[in-house]
């Protein structure tokens, strides 16, 4: 296959932990002859390290499924693809334009994918974090993304968010299961292994999905005593059953990004959590980090990786400060935050190298970057990871 143009993301954290962008060529190596192929397809190009672009480029389409409760379930899916040629295509509503190339023929190099599934947050939309669901497709990971019925941008319903608190896990697990509706899908995905990640109320899907077992009673006596942030879904009359809200048998991993709600599992909830990430930001100002994030880190049981990032605020961990400027910690350090390029960087790191793990096993391109040693940035703290892989990690290489 001829080379092509790859992004190769620098990483500077202080003194090496910032983002810049440069372009470099790359000739992907062979890591394996894709499975059950003949000689006429080439080999799987070499996986890439945590810190780094994949070796893929990115397609993204647009699923619509019959819902079981009426109406229709919009699921994206994000895929190694084969570039086009032309320029990235915008997202279908608004006109975000990331790395992926819309409805591209699927790379056939890439067969029988591990799959990533993702909860957007309260009024967000699918594709809200395209700068990590795009990141981990370029890795050779399927990744699915239902938009959350009664909760996104364009039909946000407030009164239903005690419902959707209990159907949402079973709205991701169909948005995996609409892959068998997707052609390609046949050989490209193999949905046996899935991790599940979520941010802010995606983050609570997540939990549940990954094993999590919710304790309402639990959760409206704590904010009946102790109102924190999170509780303005207990006062919602349309609670829907806790029993509808099942784990995914296929998670193997959950990460959490912007998480809280803690209250809501009860004493021992998280106690069957499959293993986990979990991201939170000091200055979150819609889930407050001591009483929201930093409770639920704390509750994530061994073994996970659990991660504090100095300053940084609640829409970092996604892309709508490009849609709505007038979210505060968008506004970077001018504002007392950390850059949200800077949130993002260190989120595709961790979170690929999380996926990466789980779902592929331990390797030294991604599974050393869940040890707290590869983060000598005081701004990131990363707490109770395990390590399986042998080779040290090196600060991300600098490009002019």
């Amino acid at each position: 296959m001829p080379d092509r143009r790859c992004l190769h993301l620098r990483l500077q954290a202080l003194p090496w932990l910032t983002v810049g962008l440069a372009m470099a060529a790359c000739a992907p190596a062979a890591d394996s002859a894709a499975p059950g192929t003949g000689t006429d397809i080439d080999p799987a190009p070499a996986l890439a390290a945590a810190d780094q672009p994949g070796p893929y480029a990115v397609g993204a389409t647009t699923l619509t499924l019959d819902d079981p409760r009426g109406g229709s379930l919009v699921v994206e899916v994000w895929y190694p693809a084969i570039d086009p040629g032309t320029g990235p295509d915008p997202y279908p509503e608004i006109a975000v334009v990331g790395q992926a190339f819309r409805d591209a023929e699927p790379d056939p190099r890439a067969r029988a994918l591990p799959v990533v599934a993702f909860s957007h947050g309260f009024g967000g939309v699918r594709y809200q974090s395209a700068f990590l669901t795009e990141h981990l497709a370029s890795h050779g990971l399927v990744v699915v993304a239902p938009d959350h019925r009664h909760h996104t941008l364009f039909d946000l319903d407030p009164a239903e968010t005690g419902r959707a608190l209990v159907e949402r896990p079973g709205e991701l697990s169909r948005a995996v299961d609409a892959l068998a509706s997707w052609p390609p899908a046949a050989t490209l995905a193999d949905p046996s292994a899935v991790v599940v990640v979520g941010h802010s109320f995606g983050a609570l899907t997540a939990l549940i999905a990954g094993g999590g077992a919710l304790d309402l009673a639990a959760g409206q006596a704590w904010c009946d005593e102790t109102p924190t942030a999170g509780c303005a879904f207990f006062d919602d009359t349309t609670l829907g059953d806790p029993a509808v809200a099942q784990p995914d048998p296929r998670a193997v991993g959950a990460a959490v990004l912007a998480p809280g709600g803690w209250y809501a599992f009860g004493e021992d909830g998280l106690a069957g959590l499959v293993p986990s990430l979990g991201i939170a930001g000091t200055a979150d100002g819609d889930l407050p980090y001591d009483t929201e994030g930093r409770p639920t880190l704390d509750r994530l049981p061994a073994p996970s990786t659990r991660t504090s990032l100095l300053d940084a605020g609640h829409w970092a961990f996604t892309d709508l400060c490009a849609l709505i400027p007038g979210l505060a910690d968008c506004a970077g350090a001018a504002g007392g935050f950390m850059e949200p390029t800077r949130v993002q960087a260190v989120t595709r790191v961790l979170v690929t190298a999380f996926a990466q793990h789980q779902l592929r096993g331990p390797d030294d391109r991604w599974t050393p970057w869940l040890d707290p040693a590869a983060w000598p940035d005081p701004d990131v703290t990363v707490e109770g990871a395990r390590r399986a892989a042998a080779a040290p990690v090196a600060p991300p290489a600098l490009a002019d």
